[in-house]
């Protein structure tokens, strides 16, 4: 059989991958280096062959190598998505032609549809994405026929926020260790959902220095056991045109293989939206960060992640859409991602469906690009249609979430050996409140959310569960008319928080994915916002209601007994005199809190505006749980006063010493007995008063 026959039709590849299985003869077109070059030689060519074609002629070629061997039965590697070579759902766009046409092919829809008054608030924009144009007076407009070939329905990623199998890590701080002048250092890391896989935040160490992003600028303090040197302000990146008059904002850190990585966004009104990612690397002589290389991608970031020295990048962009658009003018309708704004992504790697876009007058994409930290240069780029909210990522799988129209659509892609391949997409009812709303655990993935899906017009929370195809295997429905304000997993349990006048937490059993039970609800006043594994335990953070104001919670809770929760203790606080407004800006930004599982450490951030006194306080409140006496004990109040009212945000460990920081100020704090060594101002503004000090308190 010729090799132009198999990638002819699906039809004809399914005969050949079933005619090899049971054959002990392999045609010579289809040995490994007959395969190989023709590939090259096709694409050499022009001739178009999508990704999804040649993925099933290496899949008809390793059918055949498994026979040579003696293989009977398929079997999963370490670093192999097994279904990457059985399901590729999506078709790329072919060409720029191709991409070209199509677009061209929406902006006549939308003019018409534009000039004709055709929206449909409640079911989204009627007729751009193929949908018919119901009660209709007007004639329809005549369309030209496509020829951008077949576009399958994609149905979507995305609408914009670790161990294997996807683990949740047992620390929020990740302790980690450096070894310079022959001292070896232990210090924290920002917390990860995903144990190996890092994540960006404002502050970041190695040991030697605390690299701090503030007020747009990235800070280089070097420490050495609770001294510090003078902070020193790296130069601002040299960004290309793309971020006009020096307009950027600094969004997110991070620091690897002993390198400051920090990503920029254009904050030009004036300009598209475009991301920087910039490197700066330690000077030879005096350690400051300097600028190394650049990269650029289309689009406001959604989300990073960091594995094995790879930057996997998330942002959303779009493009006016318009007739009038030039098809030699990439840049109005395809993205870019590499080391210029004329890096385009290319026609196959832009997957491309028949109901494409959400909004009328844009052509709205999701763009990946996965970023080799140490070349500073692009592995791999793919473009999908739509934006992104959340992702979440396992060692083996990227998932993208869109929310539209009550609905949130999750797209799993398979990052493996560099490519990028999406596999299957799955819907859920209702939109997600973050990252940790979604899991994966062996072969199974788990999403919770929160919508209207019932006929009584009553918020409804869900947890569905999918294979890893995205096929739906379960779901439950609870706690109707109440809102989803905080989830987390563990390995066979799922815990979501509800609220509505009280605290529902419940618990259910997600061992088996394709049977999911409610085990127990726990209900107390407030709601948490932030749930955590602690030392076989489910730590809570959250807030308290009450008669007297809203105020801060911290909860423990034994979940040890089949699924059933004992609330161990909690610690509150709350002014019962309603004379001062107590907050945390962990309540939004769970990074804030300070928490050491390994240690038995705790850090609460905590804000207090005593109306009274006109007096202000910033600062950490550090616990510690007795396992012996089942309760919360408060070792410290350190606190930046008076009148600051800026928070405290970060909290890190260094060896013995924490490091706490604002924005103007940074405070170093004895780890054995909570005193304070030394405070470093970081900014000279004149708000800060002449009296500013820091005091400590020990419980």
């Amino acid at each position: 059989m010729r090799y132009d026959d198999i990638l002819d039709t699906d039809e004809k590849l399914d005969a050949v991958l079933k005619e090899q299985m049971t054959s002990d003869d392999i045609p010579e077109s289809l040995l490994p280096e007959q395969m190989t070059a023709r590939l090259h030689q096709e694409k050499r060519s022009g001739i178009r062959i999508s990704k999804k074609t040649e993925i099933r002629a290496i899949a008809a070629l390793c059918a055949c190598m498994m026979l040579v061997v003696g293989v009977s039965a398929a079997m999963q590697r370490d670093g192999e998505d097994p279904m990457v070579a059985e399901k590729c759902f999506m078709e790329d766009a072919g060409s720029y032609h191709d991409l070209y046409q199509q677009v061209m092919h929406l902006a006549k829809e939308s003019e018409y549809i534009r000039t004709h008054n055709r929206y449909d608030y409640t079911g989204g924009f009627r007729g751009l994405f193929g949908a018919k144009l119901e009660n209709s007076t007007d004639a329809a407009m005549p369309l030209e026929t496509s020829p951008a070939g077949d576009f399958e329905n994609f149905n979507g990623a995305m609408n914009g926020d670790m161990m294997t199998d996807g683990a949740v890590a047992e620390d929020t701080v990740t302790s980690a260790e450096s070894t310079s002048n022959g001292m070896v250092h232990k210090y924290s890391d920002t917390l990860s959902q995903v144990e190996g896989i890092a994540e960006a935040d404002c502050v970041k160490t190695d040991g030697e220095a605390i690299y701090y992003l503030v007020n747009e600028k990235l800070l280089y303090i070097a420490v050495d056991q609770g001294d510090f040197s003078e902070p020193v302000t790296v130069q601002p990146p040299a960004l290309d045109e793309a971020f006009p008059n020096g307009g950027y904002s600094a969004r997110e850190l991070y620091l690897v293989d002993g390198n400051a990585i920090v990503i920029y966004n254009c904050a030009s009104y004036t300009a598209e939206a475009k991301t920087a990612v910039v490197t700066y690397a330690p000077d030879a002589g005096t350690g400051i960060p300097t600028q190394k290389n650049v990269l650029y991608q289309d689009g406001s970031v959604t989300a990073t992640r960091v594995l094995d020295g790879t930057m996997y990048l998330v942002t959303s962009t779009a493009k006016n859409l318009r007739t009038n658009i030039k098809e030699d003018d990439l840049s109005a309708y395809v993205p870019c991602c590499g080391a210029d704004s004329e890096s385009y992504v290319a026609a196959d790697d832009i997957m491309i469906p028949d109901d494409w876009g959400e909004h009328p007058h844009q052509l709205a994409y999701t763009v990946l690009g996965a970023i080799d930290l140490s070349k500073g240069e692009v592995k791999a780029s793919t473009a999908f249609a739509g934006t992104t909210a959340h992702i979440y990522m396992s060692r083996r799988s990227l998932y993208l979430a869109s929310y539209m129209n009550d609905t949130t659509r999750i797209t799993r892609i398979s990052y493996l050996n560099d490519e990028i391949v999406p596999i299957g997409v799955g819907e859920v009812t209702g939109n997600l409140l973050n990252q940790y709303a979604m899991y994966e655990k062996g072969e199974a993935f788990f999403v919770a959310s929160n919508g209207w899906g019932k006929s009584n017009g009553r918020q409804t929370n869900y947890l569905t569960s999918f294979d890893l195809s995205m096929t739906q295997l379960d779901t439950v429905d609870f706690a109707e008319g109440e809102q989803l304000k905080a989830v987390n997993y563990t390995d066979d349990r799922a815990y979501v928080v509800t609220f509505y006048q009280t605290d529902p937490l419940f618990s259910i059993d997600i061992s088996t994915p394709s049977d999911l039970r409610i085990d127990d609800g726990y209900k107390v006043s407030g709601y948490s916002t932030f749930l955590y594994p602690w030392n076989g335990h489910l730590l809570s953070f959250g807030v308290e209601s009450g008669d007297f104001g809203n105020g801060l919670k911290l909860m423990m809770y034994d979940t040890t007994a089949d699924g059933k929760m004992v609330m161990l203790d909690n610690y509150i606080w709350v002014d019962p005199t309603g004379m001062s407004a107590i907050y945390s800006p962990a309540v939004a930004d769970y990074k804030a809190l300070y928490l050491d599982a390994e240690n038995n450490l705790i850090g609460v951030p905590v804000w207090r505006n005593d109306y009274a006194q006109q007096d202000t306080a910033w600062g950490y409140e550090f616990f510690r749980f007795s396992e012996e006496l089942g309760c919360f004990e408060r070792l410290a109040v350190t606190r930046f006063t008076n009148k600051d009212w800026q928070p405290a945000t970060r909290c890190i460990s260094i060896d013995s010493c924490l490091y706490l920081l604002t924005p103007s100020n940074l405070m170093s704090v004895d780890m054995t007995n909570f005193t304070v060594m030394e405070r470093l101002a970081l900014s000279d503004s004149e708000n800060i008063p002449q009296d500013y000090g820091y005091m400590t308190t020990t419980n």
